[in-house]
């Protein structure tokens, strides 16, 4: 289920917490791209698993599910599936 919600430039809604085995960040942590405004710069999309602070996001609950909407310049990393 996604967000019922239109974002707005430079916006990107997360859920879950996907995470890298093995690889555990202080104070951040990975989920998967739900969402995002269309006019991106292509370095990420839907269904990745990226990593963000978890403290710059606003959660939001919808459907018993938590989102989380960040600002796409707030991704560290990006999750790069193994060939």
């Amino acid at each position: 289920m996604s967000l019922p919600v239109r974002l707005y430039p430079g916006q990107v809604s997360i859920y879950g917490a996907a995470s890298i085995t093995g690889l555990l960040v202080d104070n951040m942590q990975f989920g998967i791209v739900d969402q995002m405004w269309d006019d991106t710069d292509g370095t990420i999309s839907l269904g990745q698993s990226v990593m963000f602070s978890p403290s710059r996001a606003i959660s939001v609950t919808y459907g018993n599910v938590s989102y989380f909407l960040i600002e796409q310049n707030d991704i560290k990393l990006i999750e790069t599936p193994l060939p």
